[in-house]
């Protein structure tokens, strides 16, 4: 049962692959929206995205695949733009797995039923989708915008994508329905207006049934910056649908970390 749990977490991690901080905390409440230029929106929504060498997350979770159900807990730690170190325990209990996931790797431990698992990118951008990257995993969980094709001029801010008012909202959609040549969409990316933060993001596939669905609620302050304190990460396809409610109850921001990864012999590697 963990293996199906982590296959639906690197179904997760690769989703997110193909597919901001404010010091105000004051809310607008039916004011009707001034319509920006999209340019505008998105260089304010980086301008206002958390700052970091460092950061490590503790957490509850659930999470739900058709009708199984697991409740956890758990830390994050990320070093920017280097390293996602997540591990895994049950409310009461000892570690079930352990994630590792850089720029070049990924790897995995299960330490309830003793197997590992390792895997460069190139082998999951064979076996999965070619457009898989890093960084966008470290956006979502990060509540940073996710950049396909790095920094976006105004022009092709203006010609790929527009924008909406949707539930006091901005709304920012691609045109075309397409990001250049990758076979994912991105639909839909929900916008605060008081404080410029993501409250939502929108995956769809063109080929499939798959779906991406990020929303982030519960915006607190966390020294000079808003974050988030829940993510709710919903992965749709054509036979499960796969739920994870993530609780952040405690946030650190640039300590220093260690990112811990050790095999033991005893254990069988796997495959996916």
């Amino acid at each position: 049962m963990m293996r199906i749990y982590f296959k639906y977490l690197v179904l997760v991690v690769i989703s997110i692959s193909v597919l901001s901080a404010c010091k105000s905390t004051k809310y607008l409440k039916n004011k009707e929206l001034r319509k920006l230029k999209i340019d505008k929106i998105y260089n304010q929504i980086e301008k206002n995205e958390i700052e970091f060498n460092t950061i490590s997350l503790r957490f509850s979770a659930a999470t739900k695949i058709g009708k199984k159900k697991l409740s956890a807990k758990g830390n994050i730690r990320i070093k920017n733009d280097s390293i996602i170190w997540i591990s895994v325990k049950p409310l009461l209990g000892i570690e079930m797995f352990r994630i590792v996931i850089t720029k070049d790797s990924l790897k995995y431990i299960n330490r309830i039923e003793k197997n590992y698992y390792c895997s460069n990118t190139d082998l999951i951008k064979k076996k999965y989708f070619e457009n898989y990257k890093y960084e966008y995993l470290q956006d979502i969980l990060t509540n940073s915008i996710i950049n396909f094709y790095g920094k976006k001029t105004k022009n092709y801010l203006k010609k790929n994508y527009k924008l909406e008012i949707n539930k006091n909202n901005y709304c920012i959609k691609n045109v075309k329905n397409k990001i250049d040549d990758n076979s994912f969409l991105l639909s839909e990316l929900h916008v605060k207006p008081d404080t410029y933060k993501i409250n939502e993001i929108r995956f769809k596939s063109e080929n499939s049934e798959q779906e991406l669905i990020v929303k982030y609620k519960d915006f607190d302050k966390l020294d000079e910056f808003i974050y988030p304190k829940n993510v709710d990460i919903e992965v749709i396809d054509d036979k499960n649908i796969f739920n994870l409610k993530i609780n952040y109850d405690k946030i650190n921001l640039n300590r220093s970390l260690k990112f811990p990864f050790s095999i033991s012999k005893k254990y069988t590697k796997i495959s996916l």
